[in-house]
């Protein structure tokens, strides 16, 4: 069976650390994701009809990444560099259903 793609979403890192576990390194990406807050609001759409639609607000999430996993390229560099490299890159998230 193949990987099936159910979702696939960009995200801007907005903040990088890191901390060693382990005798490994191990970095913190932070985004700014979005999530409901089982509010609505009604917006008044073109078409003159009344629309509403679920409020969502900002929250930050983490991502634990092991350097391991990292290209080549990262790992010559410095945990520092890789953390400032690293800042308003976009973050690529997918969801899938494989084996």
């Amino acid at each position: 069976m193949e990987n099936i793609i159910l979702k696939k979403s960009s995200k801007v890192i907005s903040d990088c650390g890191y901390f060693t576990k382990d005798s490994s390194t191990i970095f913190r990406i932070e985004f700014i994701d979005y999530r409901k807050t089982w509010e609505s609001f009604v917006i008044k759409s073109w078409e003159h009809q009344w629309e509403q639609r679920d409020q969502l607000e900002k929250y930050f999430r983490l991502v634990f990444v092991d350097k391991k996993i990292l290209p080549e390229s990262l790992q010559k560099k410095s945990d520092k560099e890789i953390c400032q490299e690293l800042k308003w890159k976009s973050l690529l998230i997918t969801t899938s259903i494989g084996d």
